[in-house]
């Protein structure tokens, strides 16, 4: 993910397949949903993610989004 305000490139290795990401609209969230049932939600800190949270889901990640304000994450598995 490449951050232009601050000119700087963030990364960080998974050791899951991703199948979905969304990036909170202040930019200091970003929401990676996995084939592995969970999606996880990291902190970004400079250039590095923090993970902070996983959610667990009934199968596959399909789907993350933040609302627009960003006070909303909604998400969906492959169950519906």
């Amino acid at each position: 993910m490449y951050r232009e305000q601050q000119g700087a490139l963030v990364s960080h290795p998974l050791n899951y397949e991703s199948t979905c990401v969304a990036v909170s609209p202040q930019g200091s969230q970003v929401a990676i949903g996995g084939q592995d049932n969970k999606i996880r939600i990291y902190e970004i800190n400079g250039t590095a993610l923090t993970e902070a949270r996983v959610i667990e889901l009934r199968d596959a990640a399909a789907r993350v989004t933040y609302s627009a304000d960003g006070r909303f994450f909604a998400c969906a598995d492959n169950m519906k």
